[in-house]
């Protein structure tokens, strides 16, 4: 996919991206320190790589290396860390028989190249779905639900219906466990370095009927026993499926203090009903297939791809629309049509009831 850019203005720094390589000293400090980023079904491998130094190798194999080359480096590493990262395919062993890192690891030169590319991209989004969104936001207000906007602006719309499309379109590869990659499926990087904030988004669905939750790293203590019972979710998406409320005790024990329900079980919390005849659903859908339409006409992926030696057009998609994202969300909120829920902004203060504004039901 390839289509030229220049009917943007805002998008004339682009060529100037691409053909300038950055002053910048290329940083990749500790592990812990990147942005990491799991659009990945299954277990995320960070899991295997904060074992022992197998980020050091990870670092070291960015290039392809021969195995007494990165043993030169490494002297520590051994045989059976190197069988675990290729089991996990965080490494493969190429033709030649070097060693290369599987996984894109994005220094702060790379990083601020493409977050720059990405800006410029989400100022040229943000004209094009603004009426849309101040709509989206006025149903919202209508409804009093207008704290809930951030998240179901972002949980739901631009990072849940726009990836559902684009999958649908067969833009990005499906995110499955197959026998070839048993332990995760999709696309798994890190950035350098982390954005002065980002969140993240938790679903489940049972009986037709989904829950979306949205969170960041520091309210994960607080909302440990919502995102850890999933038992509980399940039992309260069947109840609401079949009763309309919620009835089982153990919920409204363990889950009232988030006053997602009142005291008779009923919802206090958003609910979607996806139905093309519903307003809310409507425009949420005009606006996530306006985001679609413009990844997949205006962004140059081949040139992306070479750019940053992504392994694909998909995992360039990807990993490039995870940063609009962020972009898009930070512009909305300089133009002060939007803000971050109570939590999100002053996390140190938040309570347990402060998360509702953070939860979504979607109804079939």
């Amino acid at each position: 996919m390839h289509v030229s850019l220049p009917k943007m203005p805002c998008l004339m720094l682009l060529v100037f991206l691409w053909a300038t390589p950055s002053t910048l000293t290329a940083q990749h400090p500790h592990f812990e320190q990147n942005e990491r980023v799991c659009f990945c079904v299954g277990i995320a491998p960070q899991a295997v790589i904060e074992l022992d130094n197998n980020w050091e190798i990870l670092l070291a194999l960015r290039h392809p290396r021969r195995l007494e080359q990165l043993d030169a480096l490494l002297p520590q590493l051994t045989h059976s860390q190197l069988l675990l990262l290729q089991d996990w395919k965080l490494i493969r062993k190429n033709n030649d028989q070097t060693l290369e890192t599987t996984i894109p690891l994005l220094d702060s030169m790379r990083t601020t190249t493409l977050r720059r590319y990405s800006a410029a991209l989400a100022a040229a989004l943000v004209e094009k779905i603004r009426p849309d969104v101040q709509q989206l936001l006025a149903q919202l207000k209508g409804l009093g639900q207008a704290a809930s906007s951030y998240t179901i602006l972002f949980a739901y719309v631009i990072d849940g219906l726009v990836w559902a499309e684009l999958e649908k379109g067969g833009y990005i590869e499906k995110r499955e466990l197959t026998l070839e990659n048993p332990h995760w499926g999709g696309a798994y990087w890190t950035l350098y370095p982390k954005r002065n904030f980002s969140s993240g988004t938790n679903s489940i669905s049972a009986n037709g009927y989904s829950l979306l939750i949205n969170w960041t790293e520091e309210l994960l203590p607080m909302m440990q026993t919502l995102l850890s019972r999933w038992d509980l979710q399940e039992k309260m998406l069947a109840e609401l499926s079949s009763l309309g409320k919620i009835q089982d005790q153990e919920i409204i024990r363990t889950l009232g203090k988030y006053q997602l329900f009142d005291e008779q079980g009923n919802l206090k919390i958003v609910l979607i009903e996806e139905n093309p005849q519903q307003p809310l659903y409507a425009i949420s859908r005009k606006i996530a297939s306006a985001v679609t339409h413009f990844l997949a006409s205006e962004v140059e992926l081949n040139k992306l791809k070479d750019r940053f030696h992504f392994a694909s057009a998909s995992q360039a998609l990807i990993i490039l629309y995870h940063e609009v994202i962020w972009e898009v969300m930070d512009a909305l909120e300089r133009e002060q049509l939007l803000d971050k829920p109570a939590a999100f902004q002053h996390p140190q203060r938040a309570r347990p009831a402060d998360i509702s504004d953070l939860v979504l039901i979607l109804k079939p």
